[in-house]
C-alpha cells in the first residue's frame, strides 16, 4: 500500500514539473521575445525608439497577453496529464520505453498543433 502511494505521488510530481517546465519556457520565450524587439528597435532607430516603445507598450491590449497566457496554462496541463498517462504506462511496461517515448513524442505534437489550430479557429 505504501509502494502504491509513493509512487502515485512521484508521478505527480513528475508531472507537475513537467508543467512548471513548460510554463517556464514560454515564459522564457515571452520575454526574449520582448527583449529581442526592444534591442532591434534600439538599433534600428540608432536610440530614438524610446518614444515608440512607450507607445506600443500605452496602446497594449492586455487581454491579449491573457490569452496567450491562458492558453500556454491549457497547453501545461495537457501536456502534464499526458505525461502521468504515460508515467503509469511506463510502470507496467518498463521494457516498452522506445515505443512508449515515441508514442508521447507523436501525440505531444499532435496535442500542440491541435490545440494552436482550435486557437486559430476561435479567435
Amino acid at each position: 500500500m505504501r509502494v502504491d502511494w509513493v509512487q502515485g505521488q512521484q508521478a505527480a510530481a513528475y508531472s507537475l514539473a513537467c508543467a512548471l517546465v513548460c510554463l517556464m519556457a514560454w515564459v522564457w520565450f515571452f520575454l526574449s521575445a520582448m527583449l529581442g524587439c526592444w534591442l532591434g528597435m534600439m538599433f534600428a532607430l540608432n536610440g530614438y525608439a524610446m518614444p515608440v516603445w512607450d507607445a506600443f507598450w500605452f496602446d497594449f491590449d492586455l487581454s491579449h497577453l491573457f490569452h496567450a497566457a491562458l492558453r500556454m496554462l491549457l497547453l501545461a496541463l495537457s501536456l502534464s496529464v499526458m505525461t502521468l498517462v504515460e508515467v503509469f504506462f511506463l510502470q507496467a511496461r518498463r521494457h516498452q520505453l522506445g515505443l512508449l517515448m515515441s508514442r508521447f513524442m507523436t501525440i505531444g505534437m499532435f496535442l500542440i498543433v491541435a490545440i494552436e489550430l482550435l486557437d486559430v479557429t476561435l479567435m
